[in-house]
This record gives C-alpha cells, structure tokens and sequence, in this order.
C-alpha cells in the first residue's frame, strides 16, 4: 500500500528543482525575518505542475508552520481587530472553492499568476511610497472585505499578506500585536482551508505523500534561517525574492492566457 502511494508522488527532476528550495526558503524567512515566504512555493511549482495540485501540496506544510507560529504570539493578538477579520475567511474560502471547481489548470494558473504579481508589487509600492498607516480606522465592512479578499488570495495562492495587512495598518496596533493578529488570522484561515481543500477531494494520498516527502525540510528551512539570522541583512534578501516573484507571475500569467484562451 505504501509503496502504491509513494509511486505516485512527483519524480521528475524539474518538481523537486523547484519545490526542494521553494521549501527551505519558506523555513528560511520564517526565523530570518520573523514571517514565512507562504507565496513562493505554489508559483514555483505551478511551473512543473497543477496549481492546485501545488496549493494541496503546501497547505499541511503551512499548518504545521502556524502551529508554532500561533504558539509564539498566543495571546498578543488585539481581540477586536481578529474579531473583524474572522467573518470574511468563509467567503474568501468560498470563492476560492469556486474559482478551483469552474477553472481548468490553465484558468488557475493565470489567476495564480495574477495574485503573485500583486503580492510582489504590492512590496514595491510600499518601497516606493513607504507604508502610510495614518487616517480613521476603516469600517467594518471595508475590514471585513479585505479579510476575504485575503483568505481569497490565501486559498488560490497562499498569498494573502498584502489585503490582510491592509485592513490591519488603520488599526493603530503595535508591532507584536499586528503581526500576532495577522498570525492568528492565517492559522484560521489556513486550518478551515484544509476542510475545503478536503471537500474538493485534494487531499489525495499522492498529495499527502508529496507533503509528507518536502516536511523534514522546512525544519531544515527553519535552523538555516537561524543560524543566518545575523549574517544576510534583510533588505537585498527580499528584494531578490520579490524580483523573481514577479518573473514568476509574469510567466504564470503569460502561460495561462495563452493556454486558457488560446
């Protein structure tokens, strides 16, 4: 039986190319710079193979990631702001479930490809703009609305910072609180992501293998990221990240639209 489940995981070269230091990376950011890197493996490996089978692959790694995670910032949330993100993570969810049930591979793909530029750009607006958190704190619809749009993002890409951050900036909360909620709301999101994915029936044992095969590097990810933490400043690391993000979902993109309305 096992050996059934472990024959059918991905053995081409070009996946593991991929997915091995898309991986350790995730591992990597996540004790270098206090946040893991969750876009970077599924437009990685939607390069060599289905998006969505690459979003199932990643999500039990992301899960056990905020395992940890939750753990470090139990309780530095601000309850208000989690309590208005919360409701927007089912409709997120939801039109994250029908975006996988109407579209093909390609259709997903350009959509991925979509929400990878967005994630990247969005880094580069702040860069160049800088992050203005001043002004009224917005609605609760408008908060309730980028919450969705997050879990959207977090369920099709695994990319949702950018409109979570968003809604949070008005909040006026401090450091450990912003990031504990934006902690929180993720792990919600990502463990109610996997009844979904669960429903649409891609939690197949090859996926689950494949997961449990790239697992033991993210501990890897994760000492690397430490014993570094002092030695890469910052700044050079995520720009070469964001900059090969966007020649990611630049191609994303281009290979869908050509592909899905070709």
């Amino acid at each position: 039986m096992l050996s059934e489940i472990f024959a059918d995981i991905p053995s081409d070269f070009a996946f593991y190319a991929a997915a091995v230091p898309a991986v350790i990376l995730l591992g990597m950011t996540k004790t270098l710079f206090g946040g893991g890197f969750g876009a970077l493996i599924v437009p990685l490996l939607a390069l060599v193979t289905s998006p969505i089978q690459a979003a199932a692959i990643q999500l039990p790694l992301l899960a056990v990631m905020d395992i940890f995670a939750v753990r470090a910032y139990w309780g530095k949330w601000d309850r208000r702001a989690l309590l208005l993100m919360l409701p927007g993570i089912p409709i997120g969810l939801a039109a994250g479930a029908l975006t996988f049930s109407i579209l093909d591979a390609d259709g997903v793909r350009f959509v991925l490809g979509v929400i990878t530029l967005g994630f990247a750009l969005n880094y580069w607006r702040h860069r160049w703009l800088g992050n203005r958190t001043g002004g009224d704190r917005l609605s609760r619809t408008a908060v309730g609305g980028l919450a969705a749009m997050a879990a959207y993002s977090s369920f099709v890409a695994h990319a949702g910072s950018p409109p979570a951050q968003m809604a949070m900036l008005r909040e006026g909360l401090g450091k450990t609180a912003f990031v504990a909620t934006l902690v929180a709301f993720f792990a919600a999101t990502n463990y109610a992501k996997l009844g979904v994915y669960a429903g649409l029936g891609l939690f197949t044992l090859p996926n689950l293998a494949t997961s449990a095969v790239l697992a033991p590097l993210i501990p890897l990810g994760l000492w690397l990221g430490l014993v570094l933490h002092d030695r890469i400043p910052q700044e050079p690391f995520f720009k070469a990240l964001y900059a090969f993000l966007i020649l990611i979902g630049g191609k994303l993109v281009w290979d869908g639209a050509v592909l899905w309305w070709g």
